[in-house]
């Protein structure tokens, strides 16, 4: 069995303009691929408020970017088991974070 697929991996910088540029090369890189693709990455942006506890609320504006690559360039997660946060502030109490910033 002959089985060719993908894989892109990659580090988003924490800057939103830095990353909305990396939005538009991932979609960039979606309208050309042939072969199934696997994207994994810390994205360093939630998808949604439910993604995140602690620290600011996330708003729309927050996620708008990164939700419309994901919807436009067609890509859709991969279902996992275990804590559904990949990254913490490393602090306690009121100023503890959690996020998941890190998907396949």
């Amino acid at each position: 069995m002959d089985l060719k697929f993908t894989v892109t991996i990659f580090y988003a910088k924490c800057d939103k303009e830095q990353r909305r540029n990396l939005w538009v090369n991932l979609y960039s890189l979606s309208t050309g691929m042939t072969t199934p693709w696997i994207v994994g990455a810390d994205f360093n942006v939630v998808l949604n408020g439910e993604e995140k506890i602690g620290g600011l609320p996330v708003t729309a504006a927050d996620i708008e970017d990164f939700r419309n690559c994901i919807e436009s360039s067609d890509l859709s997660q991969i279902s996992f088991k275990g804590c559904p946060f990949t990254w913490w502030n490393g602090r306690a109490g009121d100023d503890c974070i959690f996020e998941r910033l890190d998907r396949i």
